[in-house]
């Protein structure tokens, strides 16, 4: 996530910050070394389980104070003690390597939710105007959802999905994003990039694939002239189809750099004229007739 929300710059930065951590709690008889992209192993000699423990306690509380610029840092630990000449180092190895993964798992949910906030304070920091944005566009998107009597996973995605939708504006410079006129191509083309590169950052777990690729195809559109990919039709994920509606009505009456606000009754009109071109006209016709009154 850090890296492609940061660059590989701030993915480095981390791994630089993990080793001074790792070193800085050791011993001159220990050893520490990169084994893996993320992965580090220690060899701590002479070393009984009561003291491992309360070094990897300080190690934690290090974690947790230690400040980097961008992202979040976090270390999960296994050890397993070596209590005998004749037992091999691989065996070892695999039991503090499950050990390890087993604390990963309890952790990753609550260190990946910490990271996106650190993303989207980023961009919320760059543009203030996407907070409000992204706010507004869940509330309509689960009004709209609502009224399909979608399931609770559904909703559950959707919530995610239009709070995250323009997580990957966080790599777009804060001139383009603010910036006052019209866009030119190149810039243009750079914002064009923000549905893929907010796919890559969340699409982080098996339980967030349905988000990353909801978010993906939120500037898809129904005739098939959206991008990245060109979808047709229902060829688009259905949160995506949902999330261009709520958004697009949220854009038209919000007032940006680059034009003034329209009344609600123009949204709407708006709306209804690129329904079957733009957007879902089922989407667009429950919108207008069943949740627009109650706005």
């Amino acid at each position: 996530m850090t890296n492609d929300a940061f660059g590989h710059l701030a993915g480095d930065s981390l791994l630089i910050a993990a080793s001074q951590v790792l070193t800085h709690c050791c011993r001159s008889t220990d050893v520490v070394v990169r084994w893996g992209g993320d992965e580090f192993v220690m060899l701590l000699p002479n070393t009984d389980e009561e003291t491992v423990k309360k070094r990897m306690s300080n190690m934690i509380d290090a974690v947790v104070s230690c400040k980097v610029d961008q992202g979040i840092l976090s270390i999960s630990f296994g050890w397993a003690t070596k209590h005998s000449k004749t037992e091999p180092f691989t065996e070892l190895f695999k039991k503090a390597e499950s050990m390890m993964y087993k604390n990963k798992l309890k952790m990753k949910s609550e260190v990946r939710q910490n990271t996106i906030q650190s993303i989207m304070y980023t961009l919320y920091e760059k543009s203030a105007v996407e907070k409000i944005h992204a706010e507004r566009v869940c509330y309509y998107c689960m009004r709209i959802a609502k009224e399909m009597n979608m399931k609770e996973i559904e909703l559950e995605q959707l919530r995610w999905t239009g709070m995250l939708h323009d997580i990957g504006k966080v790599t777009i410079d804060k001139e383009i994003l603010e910036k006052k006129g019209e866009l030119t191509p190149e810039e243009w083309n750079v914002i064009k990039k923000h549905p893929e590169t907010g796919y890559h950052i969340i699409n982080s777990a098996p339980e967030m694939v349905g988000i990353a690729t909801a978010i993906l195809c939120h500037h898809e559109r129904w005739d098939g002239k959206g991008y990245p990919k060109g979808l047709v039709g229902e060829e688009i994920p259905i949160l995506s189809r949902i999330m261009a509606v709520g958004a697009s009505y949220d854009t038209i009456l919000s007032e940006r750099t680059y034009k003034k606000a329209k009344t609600k009754s123009e949204a709407l009109q708006e709306l209804q004229n690129y329904a079957g071109t733009q957007f879902d006209p089922q989407i667009v016709s429950l919108f207008v007739n069943r949740v627009a009154n109650t706005l």
